[in-house]
């Protein structure tokens, strides 16, 4: 038992070993896997006390684009490949391996309700390059939580008060990214955790701590709440153009004009003007900035030739993004 300013905090150490399974109804999407810890956390009259319980770790992965994602897609499934081969064993772009301990309340500010919540992360195949393919993996770290036995609630999560050892890098995840930080309406989600130098093999960054505002999730220190830590494995994808279509290959595939089947150019993120063009002639110009639709295919949505503006804030794949390292199993 230990004092943290106007904490007392409990520990009780367990491990606990749990098959793999899905849950269908589990709202954090997320395998109940092997060996790891959870904690849980309650607070009952301004005195919490945690105990040591099961981590989870990935979960399931959105699905991409049919048009835009495909190429990026491909992409990825080489850069994987790549990845696979270049580390020390076949299976290292495999997720495994990932465990969360020693979970505790380090800090306490009823004033401006909020808790730091620090523990320990480890994950194998770990990386980090800064030749090509210049990129690393991750892990998606974010938080859970409910009031007695009511429904489990998403943490919202401060972007500044966070903490990782040197070797690692946080960057804060927004509900939406592209604006400001806003307790309230924009706030923290999660967390990506990464290396902040080149490496390989397993990644054990102690002492990382999360700056929740649980004042502003409705939690009061005479609540009894659970809170649940969760870490999911990320790759993470450079920004990069790719051609989005297949040369008209198949119904409905993208394609410059209408008498040009080289695919779209996904240059960047700016907005893409598609018109009714006959294009510039199919293999004479694949790098245009040139945008045709030829319709879905199969009857439904707008018809061949229409003309309509793909906003800039519509993601087209060019970004840098992340991706789960594994997919969802129920093995």
């Amino acid at each position: 038992m230990t004092n943290q300013g106007s904490f007392e905090v409990m520990s009780q150490p367990r491990q606990t070993t749990i098959q793999p399974k899905l849950y269908p109804k589990a709202r954090d999407h997320s395998d109940h896997t092997s060996s790891g810890l959870k904690t849980l956390i309650r607070f009952r009259l301004g005195i919490p006390w945690s105990r040591n319980y099961t981590v989870l770790r990935p979960a399931t992965r959105k699905a991409l684009s049919r048009h835009c994602m495909l190429s990026r897609l491909y992409q990825l499934i080489i850069f994987l490949a790549l990845i696979a081969s270049t580390l020390s064993s076949p299976s290292s772009a495999h997720a495994s391996g990932v465990t969360v301990s020693n979970i505790a309340i380090s800090s306490f500010d009823s004033g401006n309700g909020n808790a730091l919540i620090s523990f320990n992360v480890s994950w194998d195949h770990s990386w980090r390059t800064s030749a090509s393919p210049q990129n690393w993996d991750a892990v998606w770290l974010f938080m859970k939580f409910r009031i007695g036995s009511g429904a489990w609630s998403h943490a919202r999560l401060h972007n500044t008060g966070h903490s990782v050892p040197s070797t690692a890098t946080l960057s804060v995840g927004l509900v939406d990214p592209t604006a400001a930080f806003n307790i309230s309406t924009n706030p923290g989600v999660g967390v990506f955790l990464y290396r902040s130098s080149d490496g390989s093999g397993t990644f054990s960054p102690s002492g990382v701590t999360l700056n929740w505002n649980y004042a502003g999730d409705g939690v009061s220190v005479t609540d009894q709440i659970e809170v649940q830590v969760f870490a999911i494995e990320m790759a993470y994808v450079n920004e990069g153009s790719f051609f989005a279509g297949d040369n008209a290959t198949s119904s409905g595939a993208l394609k410059q004009g209408s008498s040009d089947t080289d695919p779209w150019r996904v240059g960047g993120e700016e907005a893409l003007s598609v018109t009714n063009t006959s294009g510039n002639g199919s293999t004479s110009g694949q790098s245009a900035a040139v945008y045709y639709y030829p319709g879905a295919g199969d009857g439904n949505g707008d018809a061949a030739g229409s003309a309509f503006t793909v906003p800039a804030a519509y993601p087209k794949g060019f970004g840098g993004f992340y991706v789960m390292k594994g997919e969802i199993s129920q093995d």
